[in-house]
């Protein structure tokens, strides 16, 4: 989230090396909350490296799209125009609206196209960091860019640059644009369709922690979202998925450790 957006210039190769060590409608077809296995996605847990519990997400519906997510210590509202996510608003539990909001910009396609957040304090407009994708000519992801700045002026600070095999990112090259140096990432997958892809549309937005594109972390699990299938192995590292009896994702797990937990709602 944004009360610590230095995370997303500083944070990243730490991010990955804690990790390993540990262990839109582009996204989503569903474009209502109900699923075909007739539950709604009501809860997120999130968890260290250990396997605690961090925080909890609850989702809000309204006419079945997900309109605010009660965070610990926070909550956002997603705001939509035409049907789409334009705009997360932030607040604290007094409802009172923080200084900053994400807002977001699509493709002729329908794509998301950027994630840009801005900071309104002082009573200025100043846009302090976000993200912009670029895609290829079937309509997958081929890079991101992470943005950050100081007084109003981004720059482009990391690249995340999508190698594909048969429409799954097989390998992800990071690039830190201002030294530049360069890691990549190595995915294998399985043969399941992506498991993310069967949640609402609208969860790549209200995940503002781990698998959003909200999130600080967006950059690092980014190919979690945008491969066909399930990620199965990240640099050696095993991630292996759990369902219930309805076949909705429950658990996510990687070395062995669980990452994040979903609860739903059946009808």
């Amino acid at each position: 989230m944004k009360f610590i957006p230095a995370l997303k210039q500083t944070g990243i190769v730490c991010l990955l090396a804690m990790t390993i060590a540990s262990c839109q409608k582009e996204i989503s077809s569903e474009s209502a909350g109900i699923l075909p296995t007739g539950c709604q996605l009501t809860k997120i847990t999130y968890y260290d490296s250990s396997g605690v519990s961090t925080d909890t997400a609850g989702l809000v519906y309204t006419n079945n799209k997900i309109t605010r997510v009660n965070f610990s210590d926070y909550y956002i509202n997603l705001v939509y125009t035409n049907n789409r996510v334009t705009r997360i608003n932030y607040f604290d539990h007094s409802n009172i609206v923080y200084d900053f909001y994400d807002s977001i910009r699509y493709t002729s396609a329908g794509k998301i196209e950027s994630l840009i957040f801005y900071s309104t304090s002082g009573g200025s407009l100043v846009p302090s960091g976000g993200y912009v994708l670029t895609y290829n000519g079937d309509g997958t992801p081929s890079k991101m860019i992470e943005k950050s700045g100081t007084g109003g002026v981004l720059e482009d600070s990391y690249e995340y640059a999508y190698a594909y095999t048969t429409q799954n990112i097989s390998k992800m090259t990071i690039t830190e644009l201002t030294i530049p140096i360069s890691f990549p990432l190595n995915y294998t997958f399985d043969n399941n369709a992506n498991y993310f892809s069967k949640l609402p549309a609208e969860f790549i937005f209200a995940d503002n922690i781990l698998f959003g594109i909200s999130s600080v972390q967006f950059g690092l699990w980014s190919p979690f979202m945008f491969s066909k299938n399930n990620i199965a192995s990240m640099e050696g590292v095993p991630v292996t998925y759990e369902k219930d009896s309805k076949g909705n994702l429950t658990e996510v797990k990687m070395g062995g450790v669980r990452m994040t937990s979903y609860s739903y709602t059946c009808q």
